[in-house]
């Protein structure tokens, strides 16, 4: 789909409402990838973000590669160029199996000190991330239990990219919950700024490889 807000997506919308036939409908369903008119363009264009980036399948996306990313460079396990080592690298704090399986540990036991609202506690992410590890247990690993467990382990430069992608998500989340005021963008802009000229601290990456 096209950029929210765009007018190719604006323009697709309106062949789909304007079909005159099931065999129409057919058609411009295939072309447009469009079915139908989404609810969420009945609330005011001031308290959402722009179709389709509000809808909540890309957010969802968005935290679980960003998540996968952090742990495979946490861990040594992303692929890396052949005059590259990642014994090299210095963010590899998770990369010893005992270390991970410890961290894991943590993982599950920081849960009792969430609100139940969360519904469960997150399980064992070192038992269980690639078999039962669900999508908001990534996204509560990686945006609100990580930048707790690996302060004071995880190199400097690399938390502080760690905790600004925290508060970045976190403050997209209030927008499309509405829960902002005037600053906030101002404020998710310069955190995410911030992090990006943060993310340098992993240059060491080769550039075909590299996550920013």
């Amino acid at each position: 789909l096209p950029l929210g807000g765009s007018g190719d997506y604006e323009d697709n919308l309106k062949k789909i409402v304007t079909v005159h036939n099931q065999t129409h409908w057919d058609k411009t369903k295939t072309e447009t990838g469009l079915t139908k008119p989404p609810l969420i363009l009945g609330l005011h264009p001031k308290h959402c973000l722009s179709v389709p980036l509000c809808i909540t399948t890309d957010i969802m996306h968005l935290a679980g590669n960003i998540s996968n990313l952090l742990i495979t460079l946490w861990c040594g396990t992303m692929d890396c160029g052949v005059n590259d080592n990642t014994d090299s690298w210095d963010w590899t704090v998770l990369k010893d199996p005992d270390v991970w399986i410890e961290h894991g540990k943590d993982v599950s036991e920081a849960g009792y000190h969430l609100p139940r609202s969360y519904d469960h506690k997150p399980y064992n992410i070192a038992k269980n991330i690639n078999s039962q590890y669900k999508m908001w247990e990534f996204q509560l690993y990686t945006f609100g239990i990580v930048p707790g467990l690996l302060h004071g382990i995880l190199p400097q430069p690399y938390w502080r990219i760690s905790a600004s992608l925290s508060v970045g998500f976190k403050s997209c989340a209030n927008i499309i919950s509405c829960k902002l005021n005037s600053r906030t963008p101002i404020v998710i802009y310069r955190v995410l700024t911030n992090q990006l000229h943060s993310s340098r601290a992993y240059s060491r990456l080769t550039p075909s490889l590299s996550p920013y």
